[in-house]
């Protein structure tokens, strides 16, 4: 008798289902502006153009290689940054940015409204007072590295914002295995990770001490081997960015999730377009195995 009851109400439920079209809506083609801005390497961004969700558009046909862009260090214009590949602008004079000062872009292109960044400020690097690296195992069954590494930085700020980057390295070469961060107790805030799980971030919204450690798990296997060593990098940045990394952890990608989740926002500084231009400043240090 129960399966009849479920076998009847499962005919019911799927008479009535109902296709409903609806268009999302679409403000037309921008221009979308991203770019990282660091003393460590040359001033870069890439150029596109926006496109409608859910239609199947070329690379070929979103990337914008005739644009005119400007870079401007404060209120003085430094050069027209040249297309070099596929939407990617570079500095001709190899320009790096300098701490402490501010940056943005202007950016015109044919057929669409012009845009520039909001002035970006480099950061101050993060004052890293310790860096200890301990326990390491590895494991033989899969190839596997536990380690428990410790870091302590001063704030140089009140509300500092913090991302932490690693890479695998072996002989040398940066490789890119499958790998999974632990981040245990770094404040009460907590830490997001995003991308591979190769990078996090976190604030010190949380905290009131002037240093504070990291305390940080991790196993890391790869199918070439085990790596000779680890570089961490620690980078200061702005709370935009925190922000729009922020979003990009907690937004579901694919499933069940992703489909029933509601949509969120990427913050953006690029007044009249999409996307966002950001600085920051790292310090770096290799553990080895």
């Amino acid at each position: 008798m129960k399966l009849l009851i479920y076998f009847i109400t499962f005919l019911f439920l799927a008479s009535c289902s109902k296709v409903v079209d609806y268009e999302i809506p679409y403000q037309g083609d921008k221009i979308v502006l991203n770019g990282l801005l660091t003393p460590d390497s040359v001033v870069q961004v890439s150029v596109f153009r926006s496109i409608p969700v859910g239609k199947e558009i070329g690379i070929e046909k979103i990337i914008i290689s005739n644009a005119y862009v400007e870079l401007w260090e404060d209120s003085i214009k430094i050069e027209n940054l040249l297309h070099t590949q596929k939407g990617i602008y570079r500095s001709p004079s190899q320009f790096r940015p300098k701490i402490g000062k501010g940056y943005k872009i202007k950016v015109t292109a044919e057929g669409l409204s012009s845009v520039e960044t909001e002035m970006e400020y480099i950061p101050e690097m993060p004052i890293l007072t310790s860096a200890n690296f301990q326990d390491s195992i590895f494991i033989s069954t899969n190839r596997a590295v536990v380690a428990k590494m410790t870091f302590i930085i001063t704030q140089t700020l009140k509300d500092d914002y913090y991302w932490v980057d690693f890479r695998g390295y072996k002989d040398g070469i940066v490789k890119y295995p499958n790998q999974t961060w632990v981040v245990k107790n770094i404040n009460s805030c907590g830490a997001d990770n995003y991308g591979m799980y190769a990078s996090f971030i976190f604030s010190d919204e949380c905290q009131s001490f002037p240093s504070f450690p990291i305390e940080i798990k991790t196993e890391t296997s790869d199918y070439d081997g085990r790596f000779d060593s680890i570089k961490v990098s620690i980078a200061s940045i702005n709370k935009q960015f925190y922000d729009y990394q922020n979003v990009i952890a907690h937004q579901p990608i694919g499933g069940f999730d992703g489909t029933f989740s509601e949509g969120k926002t990427l913050p953006s500084n690029v007044k009249g377009g999409n996307g966002i231009l950001v600085g920051y400043s790292q310090v770096g240090v290799v553990f080895g195995f």
